[in-house]
């Protein structure tokens, strides 16, 4: 039951984090917030992982990858979200994020020997880039929407980001035989000390103040505790309970289930407009995200073809 009711409680909670973001970018700086929901998970992952004892990795190799894959992972996407959904509608900031599987595609191909990139993928990822180019154009031609083209290509960034540290992640987790709790843990507390670098740094410039503002609402205050309790502290925590149940190829759909409910948060809640842009470009993303996990043997169909269209002696 926790499986693919675990599965469902994401796909509804992670599809209101932009809501949620947007509420938080709307008074408090990105660096802050991204601070914030980085430190909160840290701590919390920290904990559970001692409370189970899960092992500490102690070379200095692993530690070294660890570090840069929060870096990469964690802190460069988050932040990178928090930037752009300053200027960019919720709906359209959730299907920008899940380009991520097109990326980790286009990745996975120089990569891993067993996901090269055929036709069919290939014609996948062209036409998931051509739905981006139709989102980003909103800008350009006029819509109704709010997005302007300089969000949605920092949410392009922090997308790239995500996926190539994903594979990043995946080959050092098959490699070390690391503990994804203890993972997730490392690599939280190297994104939380980087944002922090990066937050003390600004403030010594006097770029941002040194705390949040002193007046920030009460509705703002809530959207930044769920963000870093709910959705970056306690929804890993289940995702890996689905990962387990499940598996990870399964618990890895999530990713195309958040989109439309952050749509319909978007359109419900924020007023948002879903206009032809936002629909033609989210269907060519979404079928070329379809392509690219088929799993088609186009030499073993090109044979069979040959086979059974053979002329007859």
């Amino acid at each position: 039951m926790l499986g693919w009711g675990g599965f469902w409680i994401l796909t509804l909670t992670w599809g209101s984090l932009f809501l949620f973001s947007q509420a938080g970018v709307s008074e408090i700086d990105p660096i802050h917030l991204t601070f914030i929901r980085l430190g909160t998970a840290a701590v919390g992952m920290s904990l559970v992982m001692m409370l189970r004892r899960l092992p500490i990795p102690k070379d200095p190799r692993i530690l070294v990858n660890l570090i840069i894959n929060g870096i990469g992972g964690l802190m460069m996407p988050i932040f990178m979200l928090n930037l752009g959904i300053q200027t960019v509608e919720t709906g359209v900031s959730s299907v920008l994020q899940a380009t991520a599987a097109i990326f980790a595609a286009v990745v996975a191909h120089f990569v891993f020997a067993d996901e090269r990139l055929n036709a069919v993928k290939l014609f996948g990822v062209i036409v998931s880039f051509i739905g981006v180019i139709v989102l980003t154009m909103r800008d350009a031609g006029g819509s109704v929407g709010e997005s302007t083209l300089e969000g949605q290509i920092l949410l392009i960034i922090g997308a790239l980001f995500y996926a190539a540290f994903t594979i990043h992640s995946r080959v050092m987790m098959q490699r070390n035989a690391i503990k994804p709790t203890v993972f997730s843990a490392f690599a939280m507390l190297s994104a939380s000390m980087g944002i922090g670098i990066v937050m003390v740094w600004n403030m010594s410039q006097g770029t941002i103040a040194p705390t949040i503002p002193i007046n920030t609402s009460i509705d703002v205050l809530f959207a930044v505790l769920v963000l870093a309790v709910v959705h970056s502290f306690l929804c890993y925590l289940l995702y890996y309970e689905v990962v387990a149940r499940i598996g990870a190829s399964q618990a890895t759909m999530v990713t195309y289930t958040i989109p439309p409910v952050a749509l319909i948060i978007g359109i419900v809640f924020a007023d948002e407009i879903l206009d032809a842009y936002i629909i033609v470009g989210t269907v060519l993303i979404f079928v070329g995200i379809g392509f690219t996990k088929l799993k088609i043997d186009l030499s073993a169909l090109r044979q069979q073809l040959r086979l059974r269209f053979r002329p007859s002696r």
